[in-house]
């Protein structure tokens, strides 16, 4: 087995991010999504870290009786 540590898109990541998006809109309902991006950035502009996610338009519904 072998680890690889990459900081470039591949097809590999590109992939990886399309399965796990894919399990995750199974596992719930259908909803707008939007990007919502992080990155961590030396002086230079450099990077070297981030995060990437997608945040969702969920409307949410009460049982609340008064």
């Amino acid at each position: 087995m072998y680890l690889r540590l990459e900081n470039k898109e591949s097809h590999k990541a590109q992939e990886i991010g399309n399965q796990i998006r894919a399990y995750n809109r199974s596992k719930r309902e259908e909803a707008a999504s939007e990007p919502l991006n992080l990155y961590l950035e030396d002086e230079k502009g450099n990077l070297m870290a981030g995060l990437v996610a997608e945040t969702l338009e969920i409307g949410w519904k009460s049982n609340i009786c008064l």
